[in-house]
């Protein structure tokens, strides 16, 4: 055996490893499920280059940038940008792909260009919900799953709402709210806030409140804004959630 050969051998080895998305699929979760997140996506960027349509890499990935416990790596939208390649990939038939496009679209909060996707989506998961999509608002950040069970929850939510604030104050559920600069608020337990703002401030202690602390002031003028009455920047005071039971 000539010196040629072994060097041949080798190279074939290392193409051979590099044409088989399954061990690199397998190095991805094992290290996911080892908890080393920033391997995990490394190796996970790596392997898509090698394999940029391959269904199972995609759907990792969009998996992986939806997951709520991962801070740093909770990303809906580019999870939806993997899920939608996923779903294209797949020719369209995968009802992993189209769950992932729904869960990644519902995790942004929802947005104007994304209504027909969550309705093709829920379609193609023959979901009860597909002639008229039930939208989660960005106050529910945390119920991203298009089960019937979130959207049970859902819909208490939305009915107990009231019922938990005082007149004239809306309900702020605890969660993650994703910011226009790519980052989170993460309300670390529900409020109430006053429903229609000022545009001089007042002291919220005459009306029995209290001020909003920096992270509900982010959250109120943010996501949260488009339910509120009044201009972004009006003054508004907070309040815990069992005020008025």
């Amino acid at each position: 055996m000539t010196l040629r050969t072994p060097i041949l051998l080798l190279a074939g080895a290392l193409l051979l490893g590099c044409g088989d998305p399954g061990r690199d699929l397998t190095r991805v979760t094992g290290l996911i499920d080892g908890g080393d997140d920033e391997a995990a996506e490394d190796q996970l960027r790596a392997a898509l280059e090698r394999h940029p349509e391959d269904v199972e890499l995609l759907l990792v990935a969009a998996d992986f940038y939806l997951r709520a416990h991962a801070e740093e790596h909770y990303k809906p939208r580019l999870s939806l940008h993997y899920a939608m390649r996923a779903d294209r990939a797949a020719n369209y038939q995968e009802p992993r792909a189209t769950a992932a496009m729904v869960r990644a679209h519902r995790g942004t909060g929802g947005f104007e260009e994304g209504d027909a996707l969550v309705r093709e989506g829920l379609a193609g998961l023959n979901h009860p919900d597909a002639e008229a999509p039930v939208q989660l608002s960005p106050v529910d950040p945390d119920l991203v799953e298009p089960s019937p069970e979130n959207l049970q929850e859902q819909r208490r939510r939305a009915a107990a709402g009231p019922d938990r604030c005082a007149s004239g104050l809306h309900l702020v559920p605890a969660g993650r709210y994703p910011l226009t600069d790519g980052t989170e608020a993460v309300v670390e337990a529900p409020f109430c806030v006053e429903e229609v703002g000022r545009p001089v401030p007042a002291s919220c202690a005459t009306r029995e409140l209290r001020d909003c602390d920096a992270t509900e002031t982010t959250v109120v003028r943010g996501p949260v804004a488009g339910l509120l009455q009044g201009a972004i920047t009006d003054h508004r005071c907070c309040a815990p959630i069992d005020l008025g039971r």
